[in-house]
């Protein structure tokens, strides 16, 4: 809760939000490489409660608007987050609460939206592909979030480093730019 704040203002509301997302997005910079080429960084922290991701919505959404996003790079990226977001939140902290950082970078032509945490291990890259040409009662439950996010980015990576979880999506902005 904001300190001095008129109880109007307090917990929950909207001008509450709006600050947090402020200071969330205050932490984003932009950094030169040593080749001279721009890049873009956000970085924000979740606990893992589902109702988290409306805070992480707002604040790709917001991410997208200074970069100038079309909204079909933006859309299919925050499905992706949703999956991955909701995979996170649901069974990496089996029993307990748990945190997830997420970092969004724009580099050249490619957009990165990675995922940290220290959850139980897990790597969608290595979950089969349900088969979609099966009817819908015939398929086991489960993995068609992961499919669909892989379906809908370029590249997903996983590693497991120093006890976390690294998850990385990546999306060309521009397909007709070089990487």
């Amino acid at each position: 809760m904001i300190p001095h704040c008129p109880p109007r203002l307090r917990a929950g509301n909207e001008y509450e939000r709006r600050i947090k997302l402020i200071m969330d997005m205050i932490h984003n910079s932009s950094v030169k490489s040593s080749c001279g080429s721009t890049y873009i960084t956000a970085r924000l922290v979740l606990t893992t409660e589902i109702a988290e991701f409306d805070r992480l919505r707002s604040w790709f959404q917001e991410f997208a608007r200074q970069l100038e996003l079309p909204e079909e790079i933006t859309s299919r990226m925050l499905i992706a987050a949703d999956e991955v977001f909701t995979n996170i939140a649901e069974y990496a902290y089996p029993g307990t609460a748990g945190q997830v950082e997420v970092s969004a970078e724009q580099q050249g032509a490619m957009l990165r939206l990675t995922f940290e945490d220290t959850g139980k291990p897990f790597d969608p890259t290595k979950s089969a592909d349900p088969d979609i040409q099966a009817p819908a009662a015939e398929r086991p439950i489960g993995g068609l979030g992961i499919f669909v996010m892989k379906r809908l980015m370029d590249q997903v990576e996983y590693r497991r480093e120093n006890g976390c979880n690294i998850l990385t999506l990546s999306k060309r902005i521009n397909p007709e730019a070089p990487q």
